[in-house]
């Protein structure tokens, strides 16, 4: 610390000021340094409590993804037993209850395609399960889960998706995504009941209106013929 600072006779310290040089009590300089030790002592702890904050941090987010990829293979197993339904209806008499509903069903070549379609549909469920879980746990963005669900809308509005959704019949499905799915389902039924209302309204006012237009032309012919 030559010409910044020099020890006085007293073993302080000095340091230069702007009215010549400040002499520090060796008690001063001994609690100057005691305070630099400490913080020294604290930036240490600090870096080293943000090293494990950081660390926890990725162990968490591994835990995550790691939670996220033992999901989607269980549900990429279930899908490949629905998968071989698909190609071998056959298959789906193992179980009785994922054929009772076809009990009705005469023709076997339309008994092997409602088995194909259900099973089918379940394979487009199973993926969105995937999509469903992997948002929940923040591995999956939100706009990509919304256009996922715009397009599911539509898919469970085709008959052939309600058909299977209404079955009896067991579906493996996590418990939190088929309360999902039964909102979700719920609210595009809503929406297709008010469209056939909306649109046998339109049908009723259309006739009504050709009915009118009948009444009026007749009426007009008739005044024209007593004229």
């Amino acid at each position: 610390m030559a010409g910044l600072a020099r020890v006085s006779a007293c073993g302080g310290l000095g340091l230069p000021g702007a009215a010549g040089w400040i002499t520090i009590s060796p008690m001063d300089t001994a609690h100057i340094l005691q305070i630099v030790q400490v913080s020294f002592q604290a930036l240490g702890a600090s870096a080293i409590a943000g090293g494990l904050i950081y660390t926890a941090v990725q162990f968490r987010r591994y835990q995550q993804s790691q939670y996220f990829a033992n999901f989607s293979k269980l549900v990429e197993l279930q899908m490949h037993l629905r998968e071989m339904r698909v190609g071998d209806p056959s298959l789906a008499g193992v179980y009785r209850h994922d054929v009772e509903h076809l009990a009705a069903i005469t023709d076997p070549a339309a008994a092997d395609r409602e088995i194909r379609e259900y099973f089918f549909n379940l394979m487009q469920l199973s993926v969105f399960e995937i999509v469903w879980f992997g948002y929940k746990h923040r591995q999956l963005p939100e706009d990509y889960f919304k256009s996922w669900e715009r397009r599911m809308r539509e898919i469970a509005a085709e008959a052939s998706f309600r058909r299977m959704w209404h079955t009896q019949s067991m579906k493996i499905l996590h418990d939190e995504f088929l309360i999902y799915m039964q909102g979700l389902v719920a609210e595009v039924g809503a929406g297709a009941a008010a469209g056939v209302v909306a649109g046998a309204a339109d049908v009723v006012a259309e006739v009504a209106a050709e009915r009118g237009t009948k009444a009026e032309r007749a009426r007009r012919e008739a005044s024209r013929e007593a004229s």
